[in-house]
């Protein structure tokens, strides 16, 4: 006999937001329309397990190690990072671990890569700047980084070139825009290959940083009155063009929180150029950062409903 088939959250989700259903009767139809399985339950907790016992694994060696790192020899040190990541490293290319495993082991061996290159900088003071030993790290995990698709690892990868980055040029603008070719590569990765997408909160770790960076950066060029130089010209308008780029992606997605963030950006940018203006009277100022935040809240407001139910 055919098992009656249940309905998705999606289904459910959608049935909620365009139906006169009441709570009780939500919660109710959730309840009896997604049952939670035992084996469901098993398999969460094998893998909140098997990523809390590595994290837990990794912080107290490191914290051994760094106790007692100073009465160390060089080659201790060396011999032990050295075991560390071999011993990360050679489970990772077992054919019998899981993609999940693989990765994960992946992303510690590639933090364990770095404090490889921090001891050799320490034990023999070789004077590198930051940005050579980033660059390298960078080139020896590139392979990995690439070929597991896993989130968390390239967030690492994309902090340390924008760390290196900032360490080259000494300023955030090579920072943001390296962000927002970031979010633009992966937009148009996520559309060529959809079964391979990145997840939303992966865009928004990438364009939170990129709209704060730039953000403060265009800040400081207007209160500094530096519009003097064609480049702070230049920058003013790639901070525009991309603010503008972001919240059409940002609308034709129907990402709400991005947008957010870009009505914030503007509004602290105003606020930089209002009262590098009006240093005598603030009282403009505040007047225009209460209507425009007046009416940013309430244009998302009208998004959020539009979007969730074609009701204003």
């Amino acid at each position: 006999m055919e098992q009656p088939k249940h309905l998705s959250r999606t289904e459910l989700t959608a049935l909620a937001n365009h139906s006169d259903l009441t709570p009780e009767q939500i919660r109710k139809t959730y309840n009896e329309e997604i049952p939670i399985h035992r084996a469901e339950y098993e398999q969460f907790l094998k893998w909140i397990l098997l990523v809390g016992g590595i994290s837990l694994l990794g912080f107290g060696l490191v914290f051994f190690f760094a106790f007692n790192w100073r009465d160390m020899p060089a080659s201790w040190k060396f011999a032990t990072v050295w075991v560390f990541l071999l011993g990360f490293l050679i489970p990772a290319f077992l054919p019998k671990s899981s993609l999940l495993t693989k990765q994960l082991l992946l992303t510690v061996s590639s933090l364990l890569v770095g404090v490889l290159f921090a001891v050799f900088g320490q034990v023999y003071q070789t004077g590198a700047f930051t940005y050579q030993y980033i660059a390298l790290w960078l080139a020896l995990i590139a392979v990995w980084v690439v070929t597991m698709h896993f989130a968390p690892l390239w967030i690492i990868f994309h902090a340390l070139a924008c760390v290196g980055l900032f360490d080259y040029f000494d300023n955030y603008f090579s920072v943001y825009v390296y962000l927002y070719l970031a979010v633009a590569l992966t937009v148009v990765w996520n559309e060529l290959k959809p079964g391979k997408a990145f997840p939303y909160w992966y865009m928004l770790t990438l364009l939170t940083p990129a709209i704060f960076f730039s953000t403060a950066r265009t800040s400081a060029i207007i209160v500094g009155d530096s519009f003097i130089a064609r480049f702070d010209w230049v920058e003013f308008a790639i901070f525009i063009v991309c603010e503008l780029a972001l919240f059409c992606l940002a609308f034709y997605k129907k990402w709400l929180i991005p947008i957010a963030h870009i009505a914030l950006s503007l509004i602290v940018v105003m606020n930089a150029k209002l009262l590098n203006s009006f240093k005598e009277n603030l009282l403009i100022p505040a007047f225009a950062t209460l209507v425009v935040l007046v009416g940013a809240v309430f244009l998302l407001v009208y998004l959020r409903n539009y979007w969730k139910n074609g009701k204003t």
